[in-house]
C-alpha cells in the first residue's frame, strides 16, 4: 500500500479538525488512518509554524519610565523596573 503525502496545508486542517472534533488523538488516527507519531510530529510542527516569537512592538519616548507593549490590540502599560522574563511571559501566555 502505497504512503500518502500530505502537504503542508492538507496537515493545517487535519490538525483543526481534530481540535474541532473533541476526538482522542488515538481515536482520530485510527479513523483518519494516521501513525500517531506522525500526527504528533506534524502537530508539534504547524504550532511552530503558527505561533511565532516574535511581537510586533511600539517604542514610547515619553519621559515617565514607562513600558507600552501592543499585543494583539491589547495595550499593556507598566513601570520600566518590571523584570523583562516576567513581562516575556505574560506577553508568551497572551499569545498562546
Amino acid at each position: 500500500m502505497a504512503v500518502r503525502r500530505r502537504t503542508k496545508t492538507e496537515w493545517q486542517v487535519l490538525i483543526a479538525e481534530f481540535e474541532a472534533s473533541g476526538q482522542s488523538a488515538k481515536d482520530f488516527c485510527a479513523a483518519q488512518g494516521l501513525s500517531s507519531s506522525n500526527f504528533f510530529k506534524r502537530r508539534q510542527e504547524v504550532r511552530i509554524a503558527v505561533v511565532s516569537p516574535f511581537v510586533p512592538t511600539k517604542i514610547s519616548t515619553g519621559t515617565t519610565g514607562s513600558v507600552v507593549i501592543d499585543v494583539l490590540g491589547t495595550t499593556i502599560r507598566c513601570d520600566s523596573n518590571v523584570p523583562t522574563a516576567w513581562l516575556a511571559q505574560l506577553v508568551s501566555g497572551l499569545l498562546r
